[in-house]
């Protein structure tokens, strides 16, 4: 299958299908399990485009465990102050997470940017190579601690406003 067919796919099944599901399904049968519902093609999606390309779609992944995990801290928090400070420690789990991934020398950022570039129909190893240059890979790790950040600034800000 060529690239183009997959960047079809990537919108459908990461974009369309979720959105259609929740609106269609949300008075139907709830919020949360439209949430959940709509996940689905995203998963069965990128399980199918792993077996057929051989590699992972990191952003496409990150967004459907953002989406599961954000979905599952809100049905299982128990109580809407639960589900506040859940989401408190999992914005700061995130940027623990983006953090991490600068120490272990794979900003995150890095590879969404080569999924994106690749949707694009450009070579991914060439890109690879380019992006890991030494400036380049700098600016990455800043928009990585950008991101990290940005979570743990809105958490924090969350945190103080719950115990107001």
């Amino acid at each position: 299958m060529n690239n183009n067919k997959f960047v079809l796919l990537d919108i459908i099944c990461y974009v369309i299908f979720p959105l259609v599901i929740w609106h269609m399904l949300r008075d139907v049968i709830g919020d949360y399990y439209a949430m959940l519902l709509s996940s689905v093609p995203g998963i069965i999606y990128t399980v199918y485009r792993f077996k057929a390309l051989k590699k992972v779609n990191v952003f496409g992944i990150y967004m459907i465990s953002n989406l599961i995990i954000g979905t599952l801290i809100d049905v299982l928090s128990g109580s809407a102050i639960n589900l506040l400070w859940n989401n408190v420690y999992y914005a700061y789990a995130v940027a623990g997470l983006f953090l991490f991934t600068i120490i272990i020398k794979k900003p995150i950022a890095l590879y969404f940017a080569l999924d994106f570039t690749e949707l694009q129909g450009f070579d991914r190893q060439i890109n690879k190579k380019l992006f890991f240059h030494k400036k380049i890979y700098y600016i990455f790790n800043w928009i990585v601690v950008a991101f990290a950040l940005q979570n743990i600034i809105l958490a924090s800000i969350k945190a103080w406003l719950i115990t107001k």
